[in-house]
C-alpha cells in the first residue's frame, strides 16, 4: 500500500515535508506515491498519471483546513482507491493557529476571533527574525525548521484545542507516537 498525500495549500505541504524530513510522521518518503507530497485539492492530470503508475492499493490523505468538498475519484483510479481509503485530515480552522499557540497568544486571539481571522492575527502579531508573518511557506520553514519539536508540540496542542468532526482526523494523528 502507498499513500497519496494531497495538501490544500503550499504552507500545509511545506510543513508536512518538514515533518517528513525529520521522521516525525507515521509514513516515510518511501511510502508515498512518486515519493512526493502533492499540492492539490482534487485529482489533476499529473496526480492521476503518477497514481496510475502504481499497481497496489492506495490510501489518500487530504490535508487542509477546509474539508467540505468531496474528493472525486477519477474513473481510471476507481479500482485502486475506494471511498473508505480517503482520510480527511484537518490542520485546524486555519493553519496559523500553530504560530499563535507557539507565541502564547491563543487566549488573546480568542478575544479577537470574531473580528479577525487567525491569518490576519498572525500577520499583525507574529514576528520571527525581525520579519512579520507574511503567509508564505518560506516563513513557515524559517520559523519551524530549527524547532521541529516545537512544531510537533504545537500540532498536538492544537488538536487538544480543536473540535474534530466525525470521519476526520487531525494533523496530530499523523505524528509518530513519541
Amino acid at each position: 500500500m502507498k499513500y497519496l498525500i494531497m495538501c490544500e495549500g503550499t504552507n500545509e505541504k511545506a510543513l508536512i515535508e518538514l515533518l517528513l524530513k525529520h521522521n516525525k510522521l507515521i509514513f516515510s518518503l518511501d511510502d508515498l506515491i512518486n515519493l512526493e507530497i502533492f499540492h492539490a485539492r482534487q485529482f489533476v492530470p499529473y496526480i492521476i498519471s503518477q497514481t496510475n503508475s502504481y499497481y497496489g492499493k492506495i490510501k489518500v490523505i487530504r490535508i487542509g483546513d477546509k474539508q467540505t468538498d468531496l474528493l472525486r475519484i477519477p474513473q481510471e483510479l476507481a479500482h485502486k482507491i475506494k471511498k473508505e481509503d480517503i482520510i480527511k485530515c484537518r490542520t485546524s480552522f486555519e493553519l496559523e493557529i500553530l504560530l499563535i499557540i507557539n507565541e502564547g497568544l491563543y487566549k488573546e486571539f480568542l478575544k479577537q476571533k470574531s473580528k479577525i481571522s487567525a491569518k490576519e492575527f498572525a500577520k499583525k502579531y507574529i514576528k520571527y527574525n525581525k520579519k512579520y508573518y507574511d503567509g508564505t511557506s518560506q516563513f513557515w520553514l524559517n520559523y519551524y525548521s530549527k524547532r521541529i519539536d516545537r512544531l510537533v508540540e504545537n500540532i498536538i496542542e492544537c488538536k487538544r484545542l480543536t473540535k474534530i468532526k466525525a470521519k476526520e482526523i487531525y494533523l496530530a494523528d499523523l505524528l509518530k507516537k513519541q
